[in-house]
Protein backbone atom coordinates (compact mmCIF):
# COMPACT_ATOMS: atom_id res chain seq x y z
CA UNK A 1 0.00 0.00 0.00
CA UNK A 2 3.36 2.93 0.03
CA UNK A 3 2.22 3.76 -3.42
CA UNK A 4 -1.39 3.73 -3.26
CA UNK A 5 -2.91 6.70 -4.16
CA UNK A 6 -5.26 8.56 -1.40
CA UNK A 7 -8.48 9.77 -1.93
CA UNK A 8 -10.00 12.85 -0.60
CA UNK A 9 -14.09 13.76 -1.20
CA UNK A 10 -14.23 17.37 -0.67
CA UNK A 11 -18.34 17.81 0.08
CA UNK A 12 -20.01 21.62 0.18
CA UNK A 13 -22.67 22.02 3.39
CA UNK A 14 -26.28 22.51 2.43
CA UNK A 15 -27.44 26.10 2.29
CA UNK A 16 -27.80 28.43 5.03
CA UNK A 17 -30.17 31.60 4.92
CA UNK A 18 -26.73 33.69 4.25
CA UNK A 19 -26.16 31.68 1.36
CA UNK A 20 -29.60 32.38 -0.18
CA UNK A 21 -29.20 36.22 0.47
CA UNK A 22 -26.60 35.53 -1.15
CA UNK A 23 -24.01 36.78 1.81
CA UNK A 24 -20.35 36.43 2.37
CA UNK A 25 -20.06 33.81 5.62
CA UNK A 26 -16.70 33.39 6.10
CA UNK A 27 -16.11 31.86 9.85
CA UNK A 28 -19.38 32.95 11.39
CA UNK A 29 -21.19 30.02 12.38
CA UNK A 30 -24.19 30.38 10.45
CA UNK A 31 -26.50 26.99 10.54
CA UNK A 32 -28.20 25.13 7.49
CA UNK A 33 -31.63 26.03 6.66
CA UNK A 34 -34.24 23.33 6.19
CA UNK A 35 -33.33 23.26 2.69
CA UNK A 36 -29.76 22.42 3.84
CA UNK A 37 -30.54 19.91 5.64
CA UNK A 38 -32.91 18.79 2.14
CA UNK A 39 -29.63 18.87 0.56
CA UNK A 40 -27.64 17.27 3.21
CA UNK A 41 -30.03 13.90 3.50
CA UNK A 42 -30.41 14.04 -0.58
CA UNK A 43 -26.57 14.12 -0.48
CA UNK A 44 -26.03 11.92 2.31
CA UNK A 45 -28.64 9.21 0.47
CA UNK A 46 -26.24 9.63 -2.95
CA UNK A 47 -23.46 8.48 -1.00
CA UNK A 48 -25.18 5.32 0.31
CA UNK A 49 -26.64 4.48 -3.30
CA UNK A 50 -23.25 4.34 -5.00
CA UNK A 51 -21.86 2.45 -2.19
CA UNK A 52 -24.65 0.08 -2.66
CA UNK A 53 -25.12 -0.37 -6.44
CA UNK A 54 -20.71 -0.32 -6.90
CA UNK A 55 -19.05 -0.69 -3.65
CA UNK A 56 -18.19 2.95 -3.83
CA UNK A 57 -16.52 3.06 -0.03
CA UNK A 58 -15.48 5.86 2.00
CA UNK A 59 -13.29 5.07 5.24
CA UNK A 60 -14.16 8.24 7.23
CA UNK A 61 -15.56 11.61 7.80
CA UNK A 62 -13.82 14.89 8.85
CA UNK A 63 -15.42 18.15 9.39
CA UNK A 64 -14.84 22.12 9.21
CA UNK A 65 -15.69 22.79 13.40
CA UNK A 66 -18.24 24.81 11.50
CA UNK A 67 -22.08 23.91 12.64
CA UNK A 68 -23.29 23.89 8.79
CA UNK A 69 -19.98 21.83 8.14
CA UNK A 70 -20.76 19.31 10.92
CA UNK A 71 -24.47 18.38 10.20
CA UNK A 72 -23.94 18.28 6.84
CA UNK A 73 -21.03 15.63 7.44
CA UNK A 74 -23.32 13.94 10.03
CA UNK A 75 -26.22 13.24 7.40
CA UNK A 76 -23.44 11.82 5.12
CA UNK A 77 -21.04 9.36 7.97
CA UNK A 78 -24.52 8.14 9.12
CA UNK A 79 -25.87 7.10 5.66
CA UNK A 80 -22.83 5.21 5.12
CA UNK A 81 -22.75 3.44 8.40
CA UNK A 82 -19.35 5.87 9.99
CA UNK A 83 -18.95 7.35 13.19
CA UNK A 84 -19.02 11.24 13.43
CA UNK A 85 -17.37 12.99 11.47
CA UNK A 86 -14.20 14.65 13.12
CA UNK A 87 -13.58 18.01 13.37
CA UNK A 88 -10.95 19.70 11.91
CA UNK A 89 -9.87 23.31 11.40
CA UNK A 90 -8.38 22.75 8.39
CA UNK A 91 -11.29 22.57 6.46
CA UNK A 92 -12.83 25.99 7.70
CA UNK A 93 -14.13 28.19 5.35
CA UNK A 94 -11.79 31.12 4.22
CA UNK A 95 -11.09 34.03 6.65
CA UNK A 96 -12.84 37.14 5.06
CA UNK A 97 -12.25 39.23 8.07
CA UNK A 98 -14.20 42.11 8.54
CA UNK A 99 -15.95 41.63 5.38
CA UNK A 100 -17.30 38.70 6.56
CA UNK A 101 -21.33 39.38 6.25
CA UNK A 102 -20.77 41.77 2.90
CA UNK A 103 -23.11 40.57 0.13
CA UNK A 104 -21.63 39.29 -2.72
CA UNK A 105 -22.34 42.60 -4.57
CA UNK A 106 -20.82 44.84 -2.02
CA UNK A 107 -17.90 42.66 -1.73
CA UNK A 108 -17.06 42.19 -5.54
CA UNK A 109 -17.72 46.28 -5.26
CA UNK A 110 -14.86 46.70 -2.35
CA UNK A 111 -12.13 44.27 -4.39
CA UNK A 112 -12.15 46.76 -6.82
CA UNK A 113 -11.12 49.36 -4.76
CA UNK A 114 -7.78 48.58 -4.40
CA UNK A 115 -6.42 51.72 -2.49
CA UNK A 116 -9.20 51.25 0.00
CA UNK A 117 -9.92 47.56 0.34
CA UNK A 118 -7.81 45.85 2.89
CA UNK A 119 -6.31 42.30 1.65
CA UNK A 120 -4.71 41.78 4.96
CA UNK A 121 -8.16 41.04 6.32
CA UNK A 122 -8.50 37.28 3.42
CA UNK A 123 -6.33 34.14 4.52
CA UNK A 124 -4.16 34.04 1.20
CA UNK A 125 -4.76 31.52 -0.96
CA UNK A 126 -1.18 30.18 -0.36
CA UNK A 127 -2.42 29.64 3.30
CA UNK A 128 -5.66 28.21 2.10
CA UNK A 129 -3.88 25.82 -0.04
CA UNK A 130 -1.37 24.94 2.54
CA UNK A 131 -3.50 23.48 5.23
CA UNK A 132 -5.53 21.36 2.50
CA UNK A 133 -1.99 19.89 1.63
CA UNK A 134 -1.01 19.55 4.98
CA UNK A 135 -4.52 17.96 5.88
CA UNK A 136 -3.69 15.54 2.70
CA UNK A 137 -0.10 14.60 3.77
CA UNK A 138 -1.21 13.57 7.20
CA UNK A 139 -3.54 11.50 5.96
CA UNK A 140 -1.20 10.25 3.51
CA UNK A 141 1.82 9.30 5.83
CA UNK A 142 -0.74 7.85 8.60
CA UNK A 143 -2.65 5.06 5.82
CA UNK A 144 -1.80 5.52 2.65
CA UNK A 145 -4.63 4.67 0.11
CA UNK A 146 -7.18 5.64 2.88
CA UNK A 147 -10.08 7.22 1.50
CA UNK A 148 -12.22 10.04 3.32
CA UNK A 149 -14.75 12.53 2.97
CA UNK A 150 -14.34 16.25 4.10
CA UNK A 151 -16.92 18.57 4.42
CA UNK A 152 -15.76 21.84 3.75
CA UNK A 153 -16.54 25.61 2.35
CA UNK A 154 -17.37 26.84 -1.10
CA UNK A 155 -14.47 29.53 -0.61
CA UNK A 156 -12.06 26.40 0.02
CA UNK A 157 -13.31 24.61 -3.14
CA UNK A 158 -12.99 27.23 -5.88
CA UNK A 159 -9.43 28.13 -4.43
CA UNK A 160 -8.34 24.41 -5.13
CA UNK A 161 -10.42 24.27 -8.31
CA UNK A 162 -8.50 27.10 -9.22
CA UNK A 163 -5.19 26.23 -8.66
CA UNK A 164 -4.24 22.08 -8.85
CA UNK A 165 -3.68 20.06 -11.49
CA UNK A 166 -6.20 18.97 -13.94
CA UNK A 167 -8.63 21.16 -12.86
CA UNK A 168 -10.62 23.48 -14.79
CA UNK A 169 -10.55 27.04 -15.04
CA UNK A 170 -13.46 28.18 -12.12
CA UNK A 171 -14.25 31.97 -11.80
CA UNK A 172 -15.75 33.01 -8.02
CA UNK A 173 -18.44 34.12 -9.92
CA UNK A 174 -19.68 31.06 -11.28
CA UNK A 175 -19.62 29.37 -7.28
CA UNK A 176 -20.25 26.34 -6.43
CA UNK A 177 -23.46 24.70 -5.53
CA UNK A 178 -23.98 23.64 -1.83
CA UNK A 179 -23.57 19.94 -1.24
CA UNK A 180 -21.39 19.68 -4.43
CA UNK A 181 -19.08 16.32 -4.31
CA UNK A 182 -15.25 17.18 -5.70
CA UNK A 183 -12.96 14.29 -5.75
CA UNK A 184 -9.00 14.46 -5.67
CA UNK A 185 -6.45 11.93 -5.83
CA UNK A 186 -3.07 12.57 -3.40
CA UNK A 187 0.09 10.78 -4.49
CA UNK A 188 1.96 12.44 -1.55
CA UNK A 189 2.89 15.59 -3.35
CA UNK A 190 0.17 16.32 -5.43
CA UNK A 191 -3.59 17.03 -5.17
CA UNK A 192 -5.26 15.91 -8.52
CA UNK A 193 -8.96 17.10 -9.40
CA UNK A 194 -10.54 13.83 -10.15
CA UNK A 195 -14.35 15.38 -10.57
CA UNK A 196 -15.78 18.57 -9.99
CA UNK A 197 -18.87 20.37 -8.31
CA UNK A 198 -20.79 17.16 -9.43
CA UNK A 199 -25.05 16.90 -7.79
CA UNK A 200 -25.66 13.69 -5.82
CA UNK A 201 -26.85 12.01 -9.70
CA UNK A 202 -23.61 12.91 -11.37
CA UNK A 203 -22.10 11.70 -8.31
CA UNK A 204 -23.44 7.99 -8.60
CA UNK A 205 -23.20 7.77 -12.14
CA UNK A 206 -19.55 9.12 -11.82
CA UNK A 207 -18.57 5.93 -9.44
CA UNK A 208 -20.13 3.61 -11.86
CA UNK A 209 -18.40 4.85 -14.55
CA UNK A 210 -15.56 4.38 -12.60
CA UNK A 211 -15.61 1.43 -11.12
CA UNK A 212 -11.65 0.65 -10.64
CA UNK A 213 -11.06 4.82 -9.29
CA UNK A 214 -9.91 3.14 -5.97
CA UNK A 215 -7.43 0.28 -7.29
CA UNK A 216 -4.55 0.36 -5.05
CA UNK A 217 -1.94 0.26 -8.22
CA UNK A 218 -3.86 2.71 -10.03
Amino acid sequence: MENALTWICLVRHGETDWNLAGRMQGRDNIPMNETGRAQGRACAEAFAEAKSACGACWDKVYASTLDRAVETGTFISRALGLADPEKTEALLERDFGKYSGYSYYDYAVATHAPDVFDWSQLESTEAIRGRIYDFARRLHETAPGTRVIGITHGGVIKTLAKTEERAPTVKYSEGVHNCCINIYSFDGEKLRLEAFNMKGEEYIAFMKENPALFDADK
